[in-house]
């Protein structure tokens, strides 16, 4: 609903456009009113109809059209687009009668047209500019390189290959970049802009924006290669190595966050944006009709992407159930919250509509789940219900944890989230406070309110590793992170070789998890968050974590397993409150977004940056929730479920498929079809308000 498109001023100007407002904002609040006869006696819908003349415009240009009348020359062109979206929206909602039957008023066709974000790059100047790599010139492409960044905490860097021992030149090509990086190739280097940051990684140089060469950090204004001066780019080179069994391969991990395998190269092709179009389609409380036909140049890309599309919206539709349960939830430990989950769909639901809602595509390979689509009900003593409800259980975990900043969470998008409880927060001061002070001179003058940041900044940043010790991770945590025990449950996804996994505390350096002693980013947090004692001194600092997590382990907010090689720590999910009262805050330096209960907001606010070596300080903002927010909280649960229709199929099962698609009002009754130009003409689908084309036509009859 538009509360108000215009100013006063203007609606007193053009009471034409008063008139529209007023009838969409009627129609948003529920009125019954006949809205065609509503729209026949608006000047403004005759005047849009007039200026159509059957042919399709751009929103611009429509408006422009629109202000050549004399009535509306003076309205602000955003408000007189605002008022086409009115009317677009009240036409597509009209109705007319048809003997016994309804008929759309008028029918509308929306066209958006997407570009893949692919082959991006970025210049190589002190202010960058995005392009796709396909739009420069020849002699442009040399100033450009990919972009990358942390999927985590969002650092962006160039990325380029330097050919070890030979010229220190970044060397150009983008499609033998991209074969370097995703082969971990030791060559990739990764150049984040020096801003001069007290981080503990990286070789400073000075790149040469002209010819890409890497000069010294001292080595003046004038770049070596070219002598060009005066516009050299200061510059961090990250380059991190591991040895493998065959190989030395790099890596693709953050140095500011310690995100595992976290740099990735920015982009989106068509697939994704596809499968975030539908998930928000089928999630909309406004769209009533929600099927959609998505179709393909081969047979190849049809039958992948009915699976892509399954697999990539779950999460999506999972958020939007999980967020309207806590909204009743509020305040709920973490480990209750599984069940309070399944209870609130359960009465919403039946058990099949439930099972089909909720199974991972990654679990459909299920036998029970094969006899349900079948016969309509599980065999006797099937356990896919307990299997079903561990797996939410995780699921529910990651969300609040492992994955809390990673995509369109709950966490970022400002709705919920799951943060230590302030009184076991209080409890660990209370215990550590006195013995910081008298063990240690230089903390003497160490205040509650910056050991509560202290206590905080920790607990969040292990949080985000998904160092949240559930009942499902024991066993995992006690061989000390091996993935092997997680993908052993066949409830749990899979986790490769390469694919991050929770990462906890361990008393051991060196191994799967972090230490205290051994992870840089603990030590520098401790030292950022007291840099108002200036006595504190280096040796100090190891000592004081020791402290602390003895606080912390005592208290309850950690726990202690025994690993066979030492000992390990995560938080215990008993602690955890999930809270719908949500403060979001952005760092004055650096812009990293971060997110915490309203509650803990006096600490929170003006705490310095999660990220190393960031100088920068927290401070909220004044958004509230954004736009995945607003529908995770109000929107439809529907899960989308893909099927292939292409050539490959026999004629009785296409024939099967495309009556399902119809009339099927089972819970797995496929709502999305991917299919090839079989489907293209003469072929009965029913009703359909939405079409995607995933390339472009050949031709003006193909695909329609």
């Amino acid at each position: 609903m538009y509360p108000s498109l215009l100013s006063v001023r203007e609606e007193e100007r053009c009471p034409e456009l008063v008139d529209t407002v007023g009838l969409y904002n009627a129609l948003a609040l529920g009125a019954q009113d006949p809205v065609g006869e509503r729209l026949r006696s608006l000047t403004f819908f005759r005047d849009l109809i007039g200026v159509l003349e059957n042919r399709a415009w751009e929103e611009d240009e429509l408006t422009h059209a629109l202000r050549g009348i004399d009535r509306y020359a003076a309205v602000e062109a955003q408000h007189l687009s605002a008022a086409v979206d009115s009317v677009a929206a009240l036409v597509s909602a009209a109705r007319a009668r048809d003997g016994e039957r309804d008929r759309p008023f008028l029918h509308v066709r929306l066209q958006l047209w997407l570009r893949e974000l692919r082959r991006m790059v970025v210049s190589v100047e002190r202010e960058p500019v995005l392009a796709f790599s396909d739009d420069l010139r020849e002699d442009e492409e040399k100033k450009y390189l990919p972009l990358l960044h942390c999927r985590e905490c969002g650092a962006a860097a160039w990325g380029g290959i330097v050919q070890d021992g030979g010229a220190s030149r970044i060397r150009g090509g983008l499609q033998k970049f991209y074969q370097h990086h995703f082969a971990y190739a030791h060559d990739v280097r990764y150049f984040f802009p020096d801003d001069g940051e007290d981080v503990p990684f990286g070789a400073p140089h000075l790149l040469c924006p002209h010819c890409l060469q890497l000069n010294g950090k001292d080595s003046g204004d004038t770049c070596s290669g070219c002598g060009e001066s005066g516009e050299l780019i200061r510059v961090l080179e990250w380059h991190e190595l591991k040895k493998g069994k065959e190989r030395v391969r790099g890596t693709h991990n953050c140095p500011y966050c310690g995100g595992m395998d976290s740099l990735t190269v920015l982009g989106s092709r068509a697939a994704s944006l596809i499968s975030v179009m539908n998930g928000q389609l089928f999630g909309s409380p406004f769209n009533e009709d929600k099927k959609v036909i998505a179709f393909f140049d081969s047979v190849q890309d049809a039958s992948h992407r009915a699976g892509f599309f399954t697999a990539r919206t779950y999460r999506f539709n999972f958020r939007t159930a999980l967020q309207q349960c806590v909204r009743e939830s509020d305040g709920i430990a973490l480990p209750d919250l599984s069940d309070r989950f399944g209870a609130f769909w359960r009465r919403r639901m039946d058990e099949k509509e439930y099972v089909a809602t909720f199974l991972p595509p990654d679990m459909e390979w299920l036998e029970d789940w094969d006899a349900l689509r079948g016969t309509g009900k599980l065999p006797e003593g099937s356990d896919l219900h307990d299997l079903l409800d561990k797996r939410i259980a995780w699921e529910i975990v990651s969300e609040y944890g492992f994955t809390a900043r990673i995509g369109r969470t709950l966490e970022r998008s400002g709705v919920s989230i799951a943060a230590p409880d302030s009184a076991s927060v209080d409890a660990v001061i209370e215990q550590a406070l006195p013995r910081l002070r008298e063990e240690f001179a230089s903390l003497r003058g160490l205040d509650a309110r910056a050991l509560r940041r202290v206590i905080l900044g920790f607990l969040t940043h292990l949080k985000n590793r998904g160092g949240i010790l559930h009942p499902l991770l024991h066993s995992y945590v006690r061989d000390e992170g091996n993935t092997f025990l997680l993908n052993n449950l066949k409830f749990m996804p899979g986790f490769g070789p390469r694919f991050r996994s929770p990462g906890f505390l361990s008393s051991r350096p060196g191994g799967n998890f972090d230490s205290l002693e051994a992870t840089p980013w603990y030590a520098a947090w401790m030292r950022t968050c007291l840099a108002g004692l200036p006595d504190l001194f280096e040796h100090d600092v190891p000592d004081a974590w020791r402290v602390l997590r003895t606080a912390l382990t005592s208290t309850g907010l950690l726990r202690e397993v025994e690993t066979e090689k030492g000992f390990a720590w995560g938080i215990d999910p008993a602690h955890m409150r999930v809270t719908t009262d949500v403060a979001l805050l952005r760092c004055s330096s650096c812009g990293h977004g971060m997110s915490a209960p309203a509650v803990q907001l006096d600490a929170w606010d003006g705490m310095p940056c999660l990220r190393s070596g960031c100088r920068g300080r927290y401070a909220r903002t004044d958004a509230g929730a954004d736009y995945y927010g607003a529908l995770y909280a109000a929107g439809d649960v529907r899960r989308i479920v893909a099927r292939e229709h292409t050539g490959l199929l026999q004629r009785d099962e296409r024939e099967a498929l495309e009556r399902e698609f119809r009339h099927g009002v089972d819970p797995w009754s496929p709502n999305l079809l991917s299919a090839t130009p079989t489907l293209e003409m003469g072929v009965d689908i029913g009703d359909l308000s939405t079409v995607v084309l995933c390339s472009v036509p050949p031709g003006p009859a193909n695909y329609i």
